[in-house]
């Protein structure tokens, strides 16, 4: 009998609904809420929504997604969607699995300016320029992705100004924009403008506090601060301890400070290098343009000429430059390393300082010096197979060479190094070492006990370098001052 009257009293209000009231609409929504439901069809109580709809009811369009989501009938969720309804076309672009169907109904939203579709349509889009206009369409809007999206693609394109102004929005919702703004402002000289920016980041982006940090711990300073005064000529100690090899990082920017300065702490925890008497001594940031450097194939070449020529005993034994590129590489005592080198780089670089030598294949020109026996490493021994001998006095041969060398080194082991000589090279450890594959970062206990042996015997240092410098300018007595030195 309920159900009569209920039906009775909606067909009286519907003769009685215009387009335009909303009152009448809402008893029209009410009385059809108590109403029962299909689950196939809409039941006629809910089917005066759909005429409610029609008349523009919003609160219909809304209570015919809702019964039609819950009983998966998405017929009705489609008719709503063609009056324009954004809810229903949201929702059926999220449920199509059709790229081209679910971009037709991203398009109709985007149409009445929703941002969350506009930028969705820029991910689906292979157009460069429509993907662009996409994006420019939701940042409009503030949708805070598309602002985002924006400020990393001018970044990434190096469009300085379009970059700044949008990382400059996108900073308000993303750490590492704020944190990329910091390093765009920096390259503008905007000192303190970029400092405020990275500590601001700190908080959420871990590389901006390392930004903060190097610029609020080291100061930019000239070349020829590596020259001591006469005064200041004291050889540094760690803890007391000598440190026979001691380490000059310099920086020449800031993305290379910061790059030293965590190099740096690394070397400082890693247990491997404990007992090695090797010291880093305070960082070095250079001012910008105050060492001149070319590329030289892979490698950078830097111009250490206004060094050289002075007549000075560095606090350092070993400079090691953190540039922005190039090959990493030791000359002499000098290392290069470029803002793509990991820490594990900088360990098998470490170990040519003393004297270890690659246990890949070596160049032609390092294997004439290392497997002619020209070069001794404390990694390497060359042996030739002598055709005379059979091949139990060869091994005999070769095992008293290994004692002799290593002190009867329980793994004997053949290494690529002079692989591109007519020698055989062996190693004294059977795995795969830090100096064949440096990420492996196995440094056996025996090659520790020879490095800190190299250490003691005092292997080349900067002087080396600075002395080919004199040489290549023609002052002999420069050089020898600097192969004489005592570093």
């Amino acid at each position: 009998m309920l159900k009569v009257i209920n039906c009775c009293c909606l067909l009286l209000l519907l003769g009685s609904i215009s387009a335009s009231t909303s009152h009448n609409t809402a008893m029209l929504l009410f009385y059809s809420s108590s109403s029962d439901s299909s689950k196939s069809t809409l039941p006629p109580s809910q089917s005066l929504l759909w005429r409610a709809a029609l008349s523009g009811s919003l609160l219909a369009e809304e209570r015919i997604i809702k019964h039609a989501k819950e009983y998966n009938q998405h017929y009705w969720i489609k008719k709503v969607a063609d009056l324009g309804n954004l809810s229903a076309i949201k929702f059926l672009a999220q449920q199509s699995s059709d790229q081209i169907e679910r971009t037709k109904w991203l398009l109709k939203a985007a149409k009445q300016q929703d941002e969350a579709s506009l930028f969705e349509l820029s991910l689906l889009t292979t157009n460069k320029r429509q993907r662009i206009a996409y994006l420019h369409e939701a940042a409009n809007l503030n949708y805070a992705p598309a602002i985002i999206a924006l400020a990393k693609f001018y970044y990434a394109n190096k469009d300085m100004q379009e970059a700044t102004d949008w990382l400059r929005k996108a900073a308000t919702y993303d750490a590492q924009s704020q944190y990329r703004l910091g390093r765009l402002l920096w390259q503008q000289n905007k000192r303190e403008e970029a400092l405020k920016a990275f500590v601001e980041a700190s908080e959420a982006y871990a590389d901006a506090s390392e930004y903060a940090k190097t610029i609020q711990e080291i100061r930019q300073v000239k070349l020829d601060t590596l020259i001591p005064s006469l005064n200041n000529n004291m050889l540094p100690s760690d803890n007391g301890r000598v440190c026979e090899q001691r380490l000059q990082f310099a920086a020449t920017s800031l993305d290379s400070a910061v790059h030293a300065r965590q190099f740096k702490q690394y070397f400082e925890k890693d247990e491997r290098f404990t007992h090695l008497s090797i010291c880093i001594l305070p960082i070095v940031w250079l001012e910008d343009n105050a060492l001149a450097c070319q590329p030289d194939n892979a490698r950078q070449r830097c111009d250490l000429w206004p060094l050289a020529k002075i007549r000075h005993k560095p606090l350092y034994s070993h400079l090691v430059l953190f540039l922005p590129s190039g090959k990493a590489y030791v000359q002499n005592g000098l290392m290069h390393l470029d803002q793509a080198d990991v820490y594990s780089v900088f360990v098998h670089e470490l170990a040519h300082f003393a004297g270890f030598v690659d246990e890949y294949a070596i160049s032609d020109y390092l294997a004439e010096q290392y497997c002619s026996g020209m070069f001794e490493a404390p990694n390497l021994l060359v042996y030739t197979q002598k055709s005379g001998l059979s091949r139990q006095e060869n091994q005999a041969n070769l095992q008293g060479l290994a004692t002799d060398k290593w002190g009867g080194v329980a793994s004997l082991s053949a290494s690529r190094t002079c692989a591109n000589s007519d020698v055989q090279s062996y190693k004294p450890s059977a795995d795969i070492t830090f100096l064949e594959h440096h990420d492996t970062d196995n440094i056996p206990p025996l090659y520790l006990l020879f490095w800190q042996n190299q250490l003691e015997k005092k292997s080349v240092t900067i002087g080396e370098y600075f002395a080919r410098l004199a040489a290549e300018k023609n002052d002999p007595d420069l050089s020898r001052y600097w192969r004489n030195i005592n570093l």
